[in-house]
């Protein structure tokens, strides 16, 4: 217990955790971020995510309303449009993939940087393609951590790697951080 203001009565002070950084800080009312940095970095990083999410249910909805098209045997070949979907189809699901295991996690999970997050797979997709899309095969990692320094995941163990492997990097990595 604290007192607070100069001649003020006594308020209990409240220990709570940040729920951006997770900082723990002490409070005397309904405050969940620790400073107005972290507000403003979850507030931030909670529209890129919504933006992110309904990019993805765009791209899941185009790709719905192809396959019903095609299935029907509405087929034009001047339509592009439909041609590019079609041609580009394991893109798009990468895309998808790749915007609900960033959404998901909202950060990098081993420096927990909020800029230029990739998502990255856990067990490689050359080896396990069935998990090529499953959402619990990813992992959010920003650009540095996953390929742009000389500690980043694909520096230390390639492209070609067993989960083992990349679960002795995550485990050094995030030690370090």
């Amino acid at each position: 217990m604290k007192q607070t203001g100069f001649g003020k009565e006594v308020i209990d002070m409240v220990t709570k955790t940040c729920r951006w950084c997770g900082k723990e800080f002490e409070s005397t009312h309904k405050k969940v971020f620790c400073s107005s940095k972290c507000k403003v970095s979850k507030t931030t990083n909670d529209r890129k995510i919504r933006r992110e999410i309904r990019e993805a249910q765009i791209h899941e909805l185009i790709i719905e309303n192809v396959m019903e098209f095609l299935e029907e045997g509405g087929f034009n070949w001047d339509n592009h449009g439909v041609e590019y979907i079609v041609e580009n189809a394991e893109i798009i699901d990468h895309q998808i993939w790749s915007n609900k295991v960033k959404s998901r996690d909202g950060k990098c999970q081993v420096c927990g940087s909020t800029h230029n997050l990739e998502a990255h797979h856990i067990k490689p997709k050359n080896q396990n393609p069935e998990l090529t899309h499953d959402v619990d095969n990813g992992m959010t990692l920003c650009e540095k951590c996953h390929r742009r320094s000389s500690y980043s995941v694909h520096h230390i163990i390639g492209v070609v790697y067993s989960s083992e492997q990349f679960a002795v990097w995550f485990e050094t990595a995030k030690a370090s951080n």
